[in-house]
C-alpha cells in the first residue's frame, strides 16, 4: 500500500576507514595532513562571505591555513614557518580576521591575519600589553576579544584577563586588564558579556563583564575536584559542559545553570560497545544539540544532547589508533571545530596532524522516494539563504530563490537517502528520477510504483549542512546549491 510521509531517522555505520582505527558514524574526508617530524596543537575555522571554508592549524613552529571547501581535497593556502617553538597555540576568528596566540614561546603577542591578504603569507604581531597567552575567545555579538593565561610583557605576570575591543578588527584596542585575585584562567568562554572561566584547581568562575570597569563575580564552583581546563555553554544557555584535564582519566561534567549558578553536576563518559572509556577529555564544543570533543587518545567524540543533562555517545573517530581509551598521557586529538555550514568537522591530532571529517546522519528509505505533488521539490539552505530545487515541464532541474517556505517536513541535521531512486514530479504531472555522474545533476523519465514507494506530498527542507543523497553507481553525493543558484554535488562517501 502507499506509504504517506513514512520516515524514520536512522544513522549509518561508517567504520574501519583505516586498518585498526575505531570509528562510528564519522566519515573521514581527508587526512592526516602533516609535514614530517611536526607536532600540532589547536585548530579553528573560518567561512568567507562567498561560502568558502578554511581551517587554521598550529604546529610547534608554524601556522597553516587550508581551504577545505572541497573536504576531500584540502588545499594549503597559507604557511608561515620559522616561528618560535611553542607547544600551545590557540586561534579564533572575527569577521574576516584570524587571531592567534602562543604560550611559552617568547614574546609573540597577538597574531592578526586578514583573510583578504592570504597571498602575503604574513601574520602581523601586535605586542602592546602581553607577550604570550594560553587561550583567547571572541564574544562576536559584542566584538570583544578575551585573552587568558597571558604574561604581561613588562611584569611577566599571568594572573588575569585582558579584554580588547574589536570595533576596529584590524587593530584591537585594550579595554581592561582584570586581575583574578591571584587565580590563573586557563580557558574562557563568553556569551553576551557573561564569561565562564576555567581557573585550574580553584574551579570554574562565572563573571558579568558587561561593564569592564565594574566586573561582577556571579558564581563559582569547585564541587568537582581536578584541573578545570575548559568549558562550553549549551545553545539555550541552560547547561555548562566542563572538561577537567588533571588527574588524567577524569570524566566530563555537565551542570545546570540557575541564575548563572552551576548546580546538579553529572559526570559522563563516552561509551564504546556499551563500555565507558577511561581516556582524558580536552576541549568541548556545542553545536546543533551535539557536544563535540577532542578527546586526546580517543580522538573525536560526539555526544547527542537530546537529553542535555544525560549526554549519550553518538559518534567517534579514533585519530590516535590503536590507543582507544588509554589515559596514560595527553597524545591524540587536541582541538576540533564543528561550525561549518557544510557540516564538515576539522580535528587536529598532536602527532598525526590535520583531519577533515563529516558526521553521518540520514533519513533512509529502502524503496523509491517520490515527491508526488506536481511542482514540489527540495528546499536547500545555503550560506546566504534558501533555494528550491524543482523541475520544469520538460523534466529539467531548476532552482529558485525563496524568501520563506512551508515544507511538510524539515529535516534536523540529516540527509535524505533512497536506496533506489529519488523522484520529482513536474508541474504537468510527469515523473523524473534524479541522477549524477559525480559532477553534475540530470534527470531521466521514470514511472514509479507508488504502492511500493515512500511518498511525500509537498516540499522537504534541509538544514544548511544537509540535502538529498544521489548514488552515482559507485559513490553517494549530496546535492548542494550556492547563492548564484548553481547546482552541484559533493561526494559524501
Amino acid at each position: 500500500m502507499r506509504n504517506f510521509i513514512v520516515f524514520c531517522i536512522l544513522f549509518t555505520l561508517v567504520s574501519n576507514f583505516l586498518i585498526g582505527q575505531a570509528s562510528h558514524r564519522i566519515i573521514k574526508y581527508s587526512g592526516p595532513l602533516k609535514f614530517s617530524g611536526e607536532f600540532f596543537n589547536d585548530i579553528w575555522g573560518y567561512t568567507r562571505p562567498d561560502g568558502r571554508e578554511y581551517a587554521v592549524i598550529g604546529a610547534r613552529t608554524a601556522i597553516r591555513i587550508y581551504d577545505i571547501t572541497d573536504p576531500w581535497n584540502p588545499n594549503m593556502v597559507f604557511n608561515q614557518t620559522g616561528l618560535s617553538n611553542g607547544v600551545w597555540r590557540d586561534f579564533k576568528t572575527y569577521r574576516n580576521y584570524i587571531y592567534g596566540v602562543c604560550d611559552n614561546c617568547g614574546t609573540q603577542g597577538l597574531y592578526i591575519m586578514s583573510m583578504d591578504s592570504l597571498s602575503t603569507n604574513v601574520m602581523r604581531q601586535q605586542i602592546d600589553t602581553f607577550s604570550t597567552s594560553h587561550n583567547i575567545y571572541i564574544d562576536t555579538s559584542n566584538a570583544r576579544l578575551y585573552v587568558v593565561g597571558a604574561r604581561d610583557w613588562k611584569t611577566n605576570s599571568n594572573r588575569g584577563v585582558y579584554i580588547y575591543s574589536l570595533a576596529n578588527p584590524a587593530n584591537p584596542s585594550l579595554m581592561k586588564f582584570y586581575n583574578l585575585g591571584g587565580r590563573y584562567a586557563h580557558d574562557i568562554y563568553v556569551r553576551n558579556n557573561i564569561a565562564y572561566s576555567s581557573e585550574e584547581y580553584p574551579g570554574t568562575y562565572i563573571y558579568d563583564m558587561t561593564d569592564v570597569n565594574n566586573i561582577i563575580l556571579l558564581s563559582s564552583t569547585a564541587v568537582k575536584s581536578g584541573y578545570h581546563h575548559s568549558n562550553w555553554l549549551s545553545e539555550d544557555g541552560k547547561y555548562l559542559y566542563s572538561a577537567r584535564e588533571v588527574p588524567l582519566g577524569l570524566p566530563l561534567s555537565v551542570y545546570e545553570l540557575r541564575n548563572f549558578l552551576p548546580i546538579n553536576p553529572v559526570d559522563f563518559r563516552p561509551t564504546y560497545n556499551g563500555v565507558p572509556n577511561i581516556a582524558t577529555p580536552h576541549n568541548p564544543f556545542v553545536h546543533k544539540n551535539k557536544l563535540f570533543l577532542s578527546y586526546y587518545q580517543d580522538g573525536l567524540v560526539v555526544f547527542d544532547l537530546a537529553e542535555p543533562h544525560n549526554p549519550k555517545t553518538l559518534a567517534y573517530y579514533d585519530t590516535f589508533s590503536p590507543n582507544l581509551s588509554n589515559p596514560s598521557n595527553t597524545d591524540g586529538a587536541w582541538g576540533v571545530f564543528p561550525y561549518y555550514n557544510s557540516g564538515s568537522i576539522v580535528v587536529s591530532d598532536i602527532t598525526n596532524g590535520f583531519y577533515v571529517f563529516g558526521l553521518v546522519s540520514e533519513i533512509i528509505h529502502s524503496q523509491d522516494v517520490v515527491f508526488d505533488t506536481p511542482g514540489a521539490g527540495l528546499i536547500l539552505n545555503h550560506h546566504h539563504g534558501k533555494s528550491k530545487l524543482t523541475l520544469n515541464n520538460a523534466g529539467q532541474i531548476i532552482a529558485t530563490t525563496l524568501v520563506s517556505s512551508n515544507p511538510i517536513l524539515k529535516t534536523k541535521d540529516a540527509d535524505l537517502k533512497s536506496e533506489t531512486n529519488l523522484i520529482l514530479r513536474s508541474p504537468n504531472g510527469s515523473y523524473y528520477k534524479l541522477n549524477t555522474n559525480g559532477t553534475t545533476l540530470s534527470t531521466t523519465a521514470y514511472t514509479p510504483n507508488l504502492s511500493s514507494s515512500t511518498v511525500y506530498q509537498g516540499d522537504i527542507e534541509f538544514e544548511s549542512s544537509r540535502g538529498p543523497l544521489i548514488n552515482s553507481g559507485i559513490n553517494w553525493y549530496r546535492v548542494k546549491i550556492d547563492i548564484q543558484q548553481n547546482l552541484g554535488v559533493m561526494k559524501v562517501y
